[in-house]
This record gives structure tokens, sequence and C-alpha cells, in this order.
């Protein structure tokens, strides 16, 4: 768990390891759907209608591509049994497994997952609720999560030379990396002074 999953023939040593990373990643969103919920009913945001509506449905639409997401990825060490049964070379199942359909959702809904994360962090803070680096951090990562889900998106996850380092911010755990954050600035957090 300490390293990225091995999408190699290898996996099928331990599937169970990459079915507990979705595991985990499932529980995840459940969470962030059930926290989600609450603050929408109880308004804990202060929102108007119109916007408390349309960040509810984005809210929907990323906790929905994040459990289609974490399904399709569960599954990927079964895939990858069937494929290698049928014959065929292990090394161009991932090209098949995460085509060009997986990747416009996958990169789609990373987009509204971190501007979602972002606004939380945002919104937080103008409700004094968190301290000013809690959005500063939240944003620069959010910011470098919203390009390089762009950049996977454009180059259909073929990253030019030199910018390999973006798949990191296109994780599916980064945005609760985020939105740990966010809880610990919430729960850390002093009394601060309304404006």
């Amino acid at each position: 768990m300490a390293a990225p999953p091995d999408l190699s023939i290898v996996m099928l040593q331990h599937p169970e390891r990459e079915h507990f990373r979705y595991i985990v990643l499932f529980i995840a969103a459940l969470l962030f759907g059930f926290y989600a919920a609450i603050q929408f009913r109880n308004n804990t945001f202060q929102l108007t209608n119109p916007l408390k509506w349309i960040m509810a449905v984005l809210f929907v639409l990323a906790f929905a591509e994040m459990i289609w997401e974490f399904s399709h990825h569960y599954l990927y060490p079964e895939g990858l049994k069937k494929w290698t049964d049928e014959g065929k070379n292990a090394d161009d199942f991932v090209k098949s497994y995460d085509n060009i359909h997986v990747i416009i959702p996958g990169a789609t809904g990373r987009l509204i997952q971190f501007s979602i994360v972002m606004w939380l962090a945002i919104r937080l803070y103008q409700l004094r609720k968190v301290k000013i680096w809690s959005p500063v951090l939240t944003c620069l990562i959010g910011l470098m999560g919203i390009i390089s889900a762009t950049v996977i998106l454009v180059t259909e996850m073929h990253l030019p030379k030199g910018f390999e380092f973006l798949f990191l911010f296109f994780i599916p755990g980064i945005p609760f990396i985020l939105l740990y954050w966010t809880g610990v600035a919430l729960l850390t957090r002093e009394k601060l002074p309304h404006n």
C-alpha cells in the first residue's frame, strides 16, 4: 500500500492489495457523500437557493464519478486475469482497460472534484471556519489537479516528456487528502473573528 499499484501481471499474485486500496477509497467516498448530504441539508455553507442546488448537483456528480471509477479500478485484477487467460499480452491490457472512454469521465470527474474541494476551502474561510493557510494550500494543490486533469484529457493520458509529475495529481486519493487537510483545519481551528 505504500507504493503505487503494480499494473503488470505481478498484480495477479496479490489482487487483494488492489481491492483493499479501492475499498478504502469507497469508504472515503461514502464519508464524503454522507458529509455533503448533511451539510447541504443543514445549509452549513449558508448558500442561497440557486447556488445551493448547483453545488448539490456538482457534489452528486463528483460522488457518482468516484463510485464509478473506484468500481472500475477495483475490478482491474479480474479484467487483467481474463485478458491473459485469453492469451493476450498483459502489457497491452492497461491501454485497453483505461481507454478514452475511461479517461474522459475520469478527467471530468477530477475537474469537478478539485473545483469542489477548492470551493469548499474558500467557503469555509469566508465563513471564518478555517485559517487562511487551508484554502491557500488546498487551492495550490487543487489547481495542480485541475491542470493535471486537463492535460490528461487533452493528451489522452499520454503526458508529454517532463510533465509526468502531473500524474501524481490525477491519483484518485488526492482530493481526499485535500478533504482530510480541510477536516484537520476545521478540527484544530481557534475561534476566528467575523468581519
